[in-house]
């Protein structure tokens, strides 16, 4: 049975429409169940008043229909859905008539008469993966399709009878032929076609698998530790289409003939993206914490373990029984209903016993440093158990009365009296423990963490700052070291158990491009009727190309008149990758985004007449603490002036950084920094300049919003003195700043620790390249044995370490590893140079060759590779952390990256910008303008 299936009844109504109309336009509508007032259909239009006026809809297919199916392992399913239909449109408005540029004659009205044509299809399918991952994918295409006709019709017709009339006009747009043979009929006033298409493919792949990768016991059992690791990829294709033709007539040269609107578009879009994901579940970690613990500690009894360090909930489960053999019942009765307002009867029992309990056990665990040193005073402590079950105002107030303070005393001796034979036992425990504790307590953390590694190490972190002797001179400070470690270390816990631990890597790639065709022209009746046959079918169709051709085949006909037309096409290249690092409750990220965009236009014979491109970078590095980024873009612009094209280069971006971490001790490190290399000035006390608020609160909260930023910009005629330049001199004063910004950044550091990076550099050079030239032509020689490409220090370019010369190992953190990451960064900061200064060159000898023609998509072709070098440069230099991984582990004071300092160092000494290089400003919260922070 097929999927879509069609009313019988509907196609011998629309049949018998098909032959009269008069007489079959309410058979047809009623088949088709379309709601009407039969009195409306036979109404003459001019009578009719705006809210009567019909508007009648006849669907002639409307159906739909699925199916499933499992084939290869795969579970399909598949739809589709149809309809068509037949409308009437109220007549039309002043507004409308406006817009379509119809005029009715006197006595008349224009009529909208539409067909509607909706088919969409689907198919979509899954399969499991083994047990731990699902793929699907899924195929929908639709179209949708409008045809409207504008009929005249005098204001004495009906709506029937119009209708009737009518149908000889509904000719369909193709027919180039049939509708000039309309075109003087004053009746008619053209068509109007609006038709949609889009075709959308997609592919995704999800899994996830969990496991317990390792274990150790915290607590002389095992604690497993779970890793799970997770893969989501996804890939969706979309096509889209569309045209829009308004076809109406017009007299010209005495001639009638049709005017055509045309507008087409045809839209790709293409997506994919990856993420990758790994998590440690400490759950079980965290639950064996306690365990280990009193594992770990001298053997105690654990239930006096817990009344030495907690003694007040220890005795609160006893204090009832305590002082009912303390007090006598009248006394009791006394109290109730001194803190009740009534009598101990039963109901009040348990209350009076919750009421009495609170308050002891609060005040014997807020001393718990004086029970475990033996200095706790039962008379005291049983004054403040009072006081807080009285409240200080209220029991001042109480106790002066006699009868009350008869009651109040007896309570306070008793508790007394019960806290002293209960501290009496506690000075037992605690000379019992005392030896246990001594024999090799001191230890016991240590002994503890050393199992965890690294994870212990953090752990210790966490802990309270312990003595380091906890036992070297009485069992007071072990049990409040033990106290101290327990509730760290369970805080530490706590903290990895609701955070876990976890990275995330993601990466999406997303391609579009759009190409459309504007066109207004004008087919006469006369002339070489095959010339314009070819060109009106050709727009028909929906074709997007170059029709130069064929219009100057029709106009040479004397058969076609052209307005207007151009080709335009726009494409969009967007790369993201991410980084998320959760650690303890803190997320670490990195992100970068790159864009490539152009647009072009040109006329119908490939005349390129506007152009523009631009490429973007932003990187950015994110943590709890602090906020850096960097955005640098090239912009490309070709515009025709005074019939020249001319084509122009400009760069623009920005360092930012704002966050909590933002002290006055950051930005003037920053700010002396940048100064240095700049050799400028600048105020001692950044402060002064700013002019933070003086109450401590409101001061951290300005420096918490203060944004430093950097703004770079080259305009066109600063990039053409850019460009004008040797390219020696540019590869020499990057080489210069790079060594400055290098040595300033790395002197002293892990692979410089003895030496600086210009030391080493020129050691290398010398070493790979013996009395080669200058001792500049040998660092740029050597510095040129890179290949294109970025290098991790923790994953090392073992091919690129051979052939420069510096050893490494795979996988290690060493001092040739950091060598060979910083000075792979370094000879692609002077590849970055290279590759801008060449670029408007390169640029112009695609887009300015002679001659200037071909479609849009050529012209695009041509540029695209060289603006995806462009995009690599960039990336060099538009670095916004330089610590571990680049997502911020490591120092929280870092300023700007000494590659990003390298390009705007250079860059502003080669096109001489002023005051000196590019300036460093600041912005706090409520500030107007910027400040600037170096002195010119």
């Amino acid at each position: 049975m097929p999927l879509l299936q069609v009313d019988p009844k509907l196609l011998d109504a629309a049949n018998a429409f098909r032959k009269n109309p008069a007489a079959g336009l309410p058979p047809l509508l009623a088949a088709a169940g379309a709601p009407h007032d039969v009195q409306l259909l036979v109404t003459p239009l001019g009578e009719l008043k705006n809210e009567q006026q019909p508007e009648l809809s006849a669907k002639l297919l409307d159906a739909a229909g699925k199916t499933a199916t499992t084939q290869l392992g795969w579970e399909w399913s598949a739809q589709a859905d149809a309809s068509l239909s037949l409308s009437i449109a109220p007549m039309l408005d002043a507004e409308e008539n406006r817009q379509l540029g119809i005029a009715p004659a006197d006595g008349h009205v224009v009529m909208s008469y539409g067909a509607a044509l909706s088919l969409s299809a689907g198919l979509s399918g899954q399969q499991s993966i083994g047990a731990w991952g699902q793929a699907s994918a899924n195929l929908s295409a639709g179209t949708d399709a409008r045809l409207w006709w504008y009929v005249q019709a005098e204001n004495r017709a009906s709506v029937v009878d119009a209708a009737a009339d009518a149908a000889r006009y509904w000719l369909l747009p193709n027919d180039l032929e049939g509708l000039l043979r309309l075109a003087p009929d004053p009746m008619f006033w053209g068509l109007r076609l609006d038709l949609k298409a889009q075709l959308t493919a997609g592919l995704s792949v999800g899994a996830k698998a969990g496991w317990t990768a390792w274990t150790y016991g915290l607590d002389g059992a095992r604690a497993g530790v779970g890793l799970s690791v997770g893969m989501d990829a996804r890939l969706q294709l979309q096509h889209q289409g569309g045209m829009r033709l308004h076809v109406r007539p017009e007299q010209r040269g005495g001639a009638w003939g049709l005017k055509l609107e045309l507008e087409t578009l045809d839209a790709h879009d293409e997506r994919f993206g990856v993420t990758l994901s790994a998590g440690l579940d400490l759950r079980a970690l965290a639950a064996s914490a306690e365990r280990a613990l009193r594992a770990g500690w001298p053997a105690l009894d654990a239930g006096r373990l817990s009344a030495l360090t907690q003694p007040g909930t220890a005795l609160g489960a006893q204090l009832g029984e305590l002082l009912r053999a303390k007090l006598a019942n009248p006394e009791l009765e006394q109290l109730a209903l001194l803190l009740f307002g009534q009598r101990a009867l039963p109901d009040v029992e348990r209350q009076l016993v919750d009421r009495l309990t609170a308050p002891l056990v609060d005040a014997l665990d807020n001393a718990s440093q004086q029970l475990a040193s033996q200095s706790a005073d039962a008379v005291q402590l049983a004054s403040d158990w009072m006081e807080r079950l009285l409240g200080k105002a209220a029991g001042d107030t109480l106790l002066g009365k006699p009868s009350v303070a008869k009651v109040a005393n007896a309570a306070l001796k008793a508790a007394s009296s019960a806290l002293a034979a209960e501290l009496k036992k506690l000075d037992g425990e605690i000379q019992a423990a005392q030896a246990k504790v001594k024999a090799g307590a001191s230890d016991a953390l240590d002994k503890l963490l050393a199992p965890l590694g690294a994870f212990g190490a953090r752990l210790n972190e966490e802990l309270a700052k312990l003595d380091q002797n906890p036992v070297s001179t009485a069992i007071a400070k072990a049990l409040q070291a033990y106290n101290d470690a327990r509730a760290g270390l369970l805080a530490a816990l706590s903290e990895a158990k609701k955070a876990r631990l976890g990275i995330t890597l993601s990466e999406q790639v997303q391609r579009s491009r759009n190409v459309s065709l504007a066109f207004e022209g004008w087919f006469g009746p006369n002339g070489d009727r095959a010339a314009a046959q070819r060109l009106y079918q050709a727009l028909c169709s929906g074709r997007i190309g170059l029709l130069g051709e064929l219009v100057d085949a029709a106009s040479a006909g004397g058969c076609f008149e052209l307005g207007s037309g151009w080709l335009s096409e726009t494409s969009k290249l967007v790369d993201s990758e991410s980084a998320l690092l959760s650690l303890f409750g803190r997320d670490f990220s990195s992100s970068r985004v790159s864009l490539i965009g152009m647009r072009f236009k040109a006329d119908l014979w490939g005349h390129l007449s506007a152009a523009d491109a631009n490429v973007d970078i932003e990187a950015v590095t994110k943590n709890q603490w602090l906020q850096r980024s960097v955005a640098l873009g090239v912009y490309v612009s070709l515009a025709q002036r005074d019939g020249q094209a001319e084509l122009s280069l400009s760069l623009k971006g920005a360092y930012a950084a704002r966050g909590k971490a933002t002290t006055k001790a950051f930005v003037q490190h920053v700010v002396d920094d940048y100064a240095a290399l700049l050799g400028a000035r600048t105020h001692r006390d950044v402060g002064l300049l700013l002019n933070p608020p003086v109450a401590p609160e409101n001061a951290k909260a300005y420096w918490r919003d203060l944004v430093l930023t950097l703004p770079v910009a080259l305009n066109a005629p600063a990039w053409r003195r850019f460009e004008a330049l040797d390219p020696a001199q540019v590869q020499a004063c990057f080489l210069a700043h790079g060594l400055d910004c290098l040595d300033q950044y790395y002197a002293g550091m892990a692979g410089f620790s003895h030496t600086s990076p210009s030391a080493v550099l020129k050691e290398l050079a010398d070493e790979n390249f013996k009395g080669g030239g200058s001792q500049q032509a040998r660092m740029l020689a050597y510095l040129g044995l890179y290949r294109p490409g970025h290098v991790s220090a923790r994953n090392p370019d073992l091919d690129a370490a051979n052939r420069v010369g510096i050893a490494v190992q795979s996988g290690t953190w060493t001092d040739g590893s950091r060598r060979l990451s910083v000075f792979h960064r370094f000879a692609a900061v002077l590849r970055c140079a290279r590759t801008l200064h060449a670029a408007g060159p390169r640029l112009r000898a695609i887009l300015l060759a002679e001659p200037m023609q071909g479609p849009p998509a050529a012209f695009r072709a041509g540029i695209e590779p060289l603006l995806m070098e462009i995009r690599d440069a960039l990336e060099a230099v538009a670095v916004a952390s330089e610590t571990m991984s680049g997502i911020g582990i490591g120092t929280f004071d870092e300023g700007m990256t000494w590659a990003f300092n390298t390009f705007i160092l250079a860059m502003a000494n080669l096109i001489g910008q002023l005051p000196p290089g590019f300036l460093l400003m600041a912005a706090g919260p409520g500030d107007a303008q910027p400040v600037p922070l170096l002195l010119s």
